[in-house]
């Protein structure tokens, strides 16, 4: 709910600027899509590195620190940022391998396909299960970590 504010100000923004009207087909697309990832990606990043928190994070008493306990960097909040797409990019692509394999194309959604998925798409978050410390991938991987406050 919170990031509904921050996505439709940078589509707006980037809509009315560029005069982009959500067409797939428009080279203005990609361009829409970066500007809604890195505005999201901004709210995180400013958050994690002002505060160490979202406000839900705030709520349940989390906080982000480096792997050392320090706050963390600029540059590792964004990596920490990017480095949380694996699961969800991974999972798309196994998607589209999947029902393009299976002969569907992608003009259909395919149920099994995505229940397929599912493991990929939640990788980030599984690995916790089996990391010695509990750390999700992504912050295994950037050098930060969850503290309860």
């Amino acid at each position: 709910m919170l990031l509904f504010g921050v996505v439709f100000i940078a589509a707006y923004l980037y809509s009315s600027l560029t005069r982009f009207r959500a067409d797939p087909a428009s080279p203005l697309y990609f361009g829409f899509q970066a500007t809604v990832f890195a505005a999201v990606g901004l709210y995180f990043v400013l958050c994690w590195r002002r505060a160490g928190q979202t406000l839900p994070m705030k709520t349940w008493k989390f906080r982000l620190v480096a792997a050392d306990g320090t706050r963390p960097s600029l540059a590792r909040c964004w990596l920490r940022y990017t480095l949380a797409w694996i699961g969800p990019v991974a999972g798309l692509a196994a998607y589209k391998g999947i029902v393009l394999a299976a002969g569907f194309g992608m003009a259909r959604f395919s149920a099994a396909a995505a229940l397929l998925c599912l493991p990929v798409l939640a990788l980030n978050f599984a690995w916790a299960l089996v990391d010695r410390d509990r750390q999700f991938l992504h912050d295994r991987m950037a050098g930060t970590r969850l503290v309860v406050r």
